[in-house]
Order: structure tokens, then sequence, then C-alpha cells
């Protein structure tokens, strides 16, 4: 076999591999995104929370309730403040929940927000960023941020962690 041969073997295996890379988490993503729902229970030191999607005229937001009483709104890009932008939905964890989100035009961002059960209630403390150019999705890119200082509920907005 010469060298253009093998070059091009290579070649093939290479993009078989990464044409399946990106099946697989494609598949992956869609499970997820199968689990999600717009309301969402949990329990935090006792105490029932509860998540849901609401509207009004001019915006989307979510609504948190802690024992039937408005705890939170968190509001919603717009799709002109982030192209795309739309809510997945929310999952229940071992300790917590998470908040799923995407955006973007050619390069796209889904963003999971991790909130878990402390003394003082939910705090964020990490945030998983899977992010790829829809010309290139072979060479998607995730990241998993902890957070140093984590943040209350009750102070969350999603404005300071989209990029």
């Amino acid at each position: 076999m010469g060298f253009k041969t093998i070059l091009v073997i290579a070649s093939l295996i290479f993009c078989s591999c990464t044409n399946t890379k990106s099946r697989n988490l494609e598949n992956l993503r869609n499970e997820q995104l199968k689990e999600l729902s717009d309301t969402l229970v949990v329990i935090c030191n006792g105490e029932e929370y509860r998540l849901e999607v609401d509207y009004d005229q001019e915006s989307k937001f979510i609504r948190v309730f802690n024992e039937n009483k408005i705890y939170k709104r968190v509001n919603l890009p717009s799709q002109l403040d982030y192209s795309g932008f739309s809510l997945n939905g929310f999952l229940k964890t071992e300790k917590g929940f998470i908040v799923s989100v995407e955006y973007g035009s050619i390069n796209y961002y889904q963003k999971e927000f991790y909130f878990q059960c402390k003394q003082n209630g939910f705090n964020l403390h990490q945030i998983r960023t899977s992010s790829f150019n829809k010309r290139d999705p072979s060479k998607e890119s995730v990241q998993d941020s902890i957070l140093s200082s984590q943040m209350s509920l009750k102070d969350f907005m999603f404005i300071p962690f989209l990029e």
C-alpha cells in the first residue's frame, strides 16, 4: 500500500469516528430533552419549591414558588437578546434540579444550570456548557464550571452566564 492509500484510509476512519461521536452526542442530547418538563416540584429542607414557565404580554419567565408563595421570578432572555434562545425545561436530580436552555445561530450553546439544596435553600453550584459551530458540529466542546462561590436561587439571573 502506498502512502496516499494509507492517508485516505486514515482520513475515512477519522471522519467516521467524528460523525459517530456527533451522532452519539445528538442522541444523548435528545434523550435528555425527553426527560425535561415545563413544571417541576422539588423538596429542599422539608419545603416544597415549584418551578413553572409563565408568560405575560411582554416576556417569558420562570416563576418559582416556595410553599405556594412567589419566591422568585427569573426573566428569560428574548430571542432578540440571544438568537434562538429557548428554555428546554427542568429536570429533577438527586440533590436538586437542572434548568436547561439553548441559544445561538451559527455558534450553538446549550447550558445546564445545576442547583443543589443547601441549608439556605437552592444554590447554583455548576454550569455545563455544550457548544459547537453548526457548520462543523463534530467539534463539540463541553465545559463544566463549578462556581467558587455559590449563588442563591433568590439572586439568580440568566444574562450574566450567557456568552
